[in-house]
């Protein structure tokens, strides 16, 4: 139980040195394209490599891809629900308002503390459903419905 509450204290104090350094103002929002660079160029392909080892392939490894899709096909029904009663620009707005998740770069830190290194994969491979659905995949679908509308 210490060890747990080790790792967690220890990310509580990351977050709280990055405060920190922002209300000291030695991190300004200048550099968030830097720290966006780095996390996107070295820690995730990192994280990537060192769950591969581990990672056996089966049929299993896509339900994890899929359901990264078809979550995001969901809060994309919850978006149109939402706009349902506005015009049809409207309700593409509220689809891609509510489509999208970034377990990235807030959850991969979590999973690769607390469990096994083969839970990353799973937690991968939902990104990449999901990263279809947010590059491209959510605007295809809220522009589509907005064309059927003008027509």
């Amino acid at each position: 139980m210490s060890h747990i509450l080790m790792k967690a204290l220890g990310f509580l104090a990351i977050i709280g040195l990055g405060y920190f350094l922002k209300i000291r103002r030695v991190v300004k929002r200048e550099d968030a394209g830097i720290f966006s660079t780095i996390v996107m160029n070295v820690t995730l392909p990192c994280a990537l490599l060192a769950s591969a080892s581990y990672i056996q392939l089966s049929a299993v490894l896509l339900v994890p891809l899929i359901l990264g899709f078809v979550a995001n096909l969901i809060m994309d029904a919850m978006g149109y629900f939402r706009g349902r009663k506005q015009g049809a620009v409207d309700k593409g707005v509220s689809l891609l308002q509510l489509s999208g998740y970034n377990i990235g770069t807030f959850s991969l830190p979590f999973v690769q503390a607390f469990f096994p290194a083969s839970y990353l994969a799973t937690v991968l491979l939902f990104d990449t459903g999901n990263a279809f659905m947010v590059l491209g995949g959510n605007y295809t679908l809220a522009a589509s419905l907005n064309r059927q509308k003008n027509h």
